[in-house]
């Protein structure tokens, strides 16, 4: 499957990271996003199980670990055909 191309306000958001030195790249712009819209994600599922412990070093040790790094990302990756 092809990616789809980012234009619009969303290019403009990258290029303002890069015109500001933030990121050397968009890769690496699409990856932050990524894991702060998983880290947003999860917070949201363990406030909604009622998990009081869910907090950022929980969120790190997973998004970090040396293991598996997708580790955290896990139950949101499926298959389309569950979804």
């Amino acid at each position: 499957m092809a990616r789809p191309r980012i234009e619009g306000m969303d290019e403009k958001i990258i290029d303002s990271f890069l015109d500001r030195k933030i990121f050397s790249n968009q890769k690496e712009v699409v990856s932050a996003a990524l894991r702060a819209l998983v880290r947003e994600q999860k917070v949201k599922e363990a406030l909604e199980r009622g998990d009081q412990n869910y907090s950022d070093e929980a969120y790190s040790s997973q998004i970090d670990g040396k293991k598996d790094s997708n580790v955290s990302v896990g139950n949101l990756v499926r298959p389309s055909a569950t979804r």
